[in-house]
Parts: structure tokens; sequence; C-alpha cells
């Protein structure tokens, strides 16, 4: 079915997380809402503000994805928007390989802009012309190279992907080395590193968020929050608990830095890393939809229509003014953090009080949250979906055992 009278229509590509927020997002403000579904997800499907569902190749398969979403444009006229929210389908439209049908507007930033900010080194570059302080780098291409440098950096050290690889030991973002014999060690887990890694040095410090949207480099909307777990013990997973802080002042003057020095039109969110006694530092700009959307959503920055809106030409969205000023809104992963738990446990990174205490900060989390990942009480479909597809599947097919 296509769109209804005059409403806009638009295809999200890339089924995970923040892509249920972003669904919702539209539907509230009168979108028609397409979600392509490459069956990676159960949540989005089992939404009732997800209209329809296009099933389309692995965003692995990259030519085939590209045939059928170009087929798919041309015979749904009524597309207007594609909105790319997963970064992989967002660095193959940047690629700009192959045209998309006329009419058709893509929002994100600039395919040079996106280009950038997915390189690290790249980006670490604009940081350093923008006068934002970073930390330093070095790039490794292989495995005695990477233990030479992290002896030379010093330890403890972090150890991540140039671009968007994860590393395969259970899709962490980052690895976290505090001894020689540590990344001596990596060698038999990473026989082959996917792409060039960066080393730098390790500090104890927070990740805070600035979720934006901007508009010819000019920063229009904002709210900082402060990343209080993530999904693995480290550290260095995905975040399952954060809250909404004051802006500081600095973080939104090097935003604004930042967004000025590429041209920046569209959303994302720039992250730092804080540290009371080593100071504050740039981590990286992410030129998408972060994964707690919902929380940016709940203070008034909503980045979905941000991202539609700004990418039309002549744009007149107006930000809600007051988003940076909403602080203390919670956001809980409950799922993810649950995930987490059941994995570090069977890797036996945990001790069975280390379990409990994490189990008890998910439930406060979820209790205490403003903004949860999934769970709305008017679209309790996803959780529940989510939840009975951890169920054996004897069990979820209703046969007996």
């Amino acid at each position: 079915m296509g769109a209804q009278g005059d409403r806009r229509t638009v295809l999200m590509l890339g089924n995970y997380l923040p892509s249920l927020a972003v669904a919702r997002a539209l539907s509230a403000a009168g979108y028609h809402v397409i979600a392509g579904d490459s069956r990676t997800w159960p949540a989005l499907a089992a939404s009732r503000h997800c209209d329809e569902v296009w099933v389309h190749p692995p965003i692995a398969d990259r030519e085939p994805f590209l045939d059928a979403l170009v087929s798919f444009l041309g015979s749904r006229r009524d597309v207007t928007t594609v909105l790319p929210v997963f970064e992989d389908h967002l660095a193959l439209l940047a690629e700009g390989r192959r045209p998309l049908p006329g009419g058709v507007v893509v929002a994100m930033p600039e395919p040079a802009t996106v280009v950038t900010c997915l390189d690290k080194p790249a980006m670490y570059a604009v940081a350093a012309r923008a006068q934002v302080p970073h930390l330093p780098l070095t790039m490794v291409t292989d495995h005695e190279s990477l233990v030479a440098a992290c002896d030379h950096v010093g330890y403890p050290v972090v150890i991540r992907p140039t671009g968007r690889q994860r590393h395969p030991d259970q899709g962490g973002l980052a690895w976290f080395c505090t001894t020689r014999e540590e990344v001596a060690g990596l060698h038999h887990r990473w026989q082959k590193p996917p792409g060039d890694l960066l080393v730098q040095p390790y500090i104890q410090a927070s990740v805070h968020n600035v979720y934006f949207a901007a508009l010819s480099g000019r920063l229009l909307a904002w709210s900082e929050s402060e990343r209080l777990e993530t999904d693995r013990p480290d550290g260095t997973g995905v975040n399952v608990h954060a809250v909404t802080v004051a802006p500081d002042p600095r973080m939104t003057r090097w935003t604004e830095a930042l967004l000025e020095a590429l041209d920046y039109t569209g959303v994302g969110l720039v992250q730092f890393l804080v540290s009371a006694n080593q100071g504050t530092y740039f981590m990286e700009l992410n030129p998408r939809i972060g994964a707690a959307a919902a929380l940016a959503q709940r203070v008034g920055l909503d980045l979905a229509v941000a991202a539609c809106e700004l990418a039309m030409p002549g744009s007149t969205w107006r930000p809600d003014s007051r988003a940076s000023e909403r602080v203390g809104k919670r956001y809980a992963w409950t799922s993810g953090s649950l995930r987490g738990l059941v994995l570090a446990s069977r890797r036996g990174e945990l001790t069975s009080a280390q379990a409990l205490r994490w189990l008890a900060r998910t439930g406060l989390a979820a209790v205490r949250a403003d903004a949860h990942a999934t769970w709305t009480v008017r679209d309790p479909g996803p959780t529940v979906a989510i939840f009975a597809n951890w169920l054996p599947r004897r069990r979820r097919d209703g046969q007996a055992g």
C-alpha cells in the first residue's frame, strides 16, 4: 500500500536499535514509514508505527542490494526520502555507486562529509585544523607494528579499527590492553586485522555524546548526555544506560568548530572523552542517528524528522530551542543490557557477584528511565518480539519441549 493522502513516504535503511525510535518519530510527524529489512532484527516490523516492510538482500551483498533498492524506488514513486540509519547503508550510499531515481532525496550529510567522518584518521585531521583537542593516535597495519606502537604509546592502550569494522570478539568496538602480553595475545584471536588499526593511550574517562542538528555548518540544536554503562564489562560496547546533562560550553564550541569545518548539513553525534584529571578530548563524529536516539527525542531533539527536513531544498525546519536545557532525563536499553550480561557470563568475564550487581543495575535503570530504547506503553509489540525471539525455536513455534 502506498502513501495515504499527501503524507510523505520515507524508506528507512538499517534495521537495528535506533530504527525503532526513528519509525516512531516519523510516524508521529505524519510520515508514511517503510522499513527496509534483511531479516536481522525482529522488533521493527512489530511496531504499529511501521506502515510497511521492504525485504531486501543483505547489505553485505552490495550489488544485489543496490539493484533491489533502485528497482524498489522505481516502482514506488510515492517514496520521497531515503533515510539511512545504519552506518553501512550510509557509507554505501555515500560512495554514489548507483544513481537513485529522480526526485528521491537521501537524508544524510554530503557524501564527502560522510566519507571523512567515517575515516578516523581523516576526521582527526579535521579536528586538528579546527583546534579541537584529541588524543594522539598511531595507525598500524599488522600485528608486529601493533605491538611496537603499543610499546611506544605506553600502557594501557585502546586499539580501534580505523573505519567501520568491528573486531570479531562478540562485536566489540575496541580492545583495551594493559600489558604487552595482552597485545601479543591478540595475534591468536585476530590473525589478520580487518583493515588498519589505530592505537591510542587509554585514559580513565566517561563518554559524553553531543547529539545535534546542523545546517551549512551552523549548529541548530543539540543535547548532551553522559554514557553511564555499556553492554560490555570493559565499557567498550554499546550504550545501554545514559542521562542528559547540562551542555559543557567547551564541547558545544568544539562541536560548532567541527561542523563549520565540514560545512555539515544533517544530524549526528559527536563523542568526547571526559576525564576529571586528564582533560576532555574529541573521540569521533558519527554522521548518523545514534543508538540512544530515543533519549534525544525525549528531550525535544527529533533527529529523525530533522534529518528528513534538512535534506529538502530550502528547508525551513526549526528546532526545539530548549532541548539542551532538559537535563537529568534517563535512557535505558534493557534487553541490550541483559544480552550483554548473558554474553559476558558465558565468556567468563564476570564473577557471580558481579553478574548479580549487573542485573540489579539493569533493573534499576529500567525503572528510572524516562526513555527506553524499545519499550513504550502505546507500542509494546517490539519489546515483546525481542524477548520472544530469545525463546528456544521449538517453543516459539508452539511445539512441545
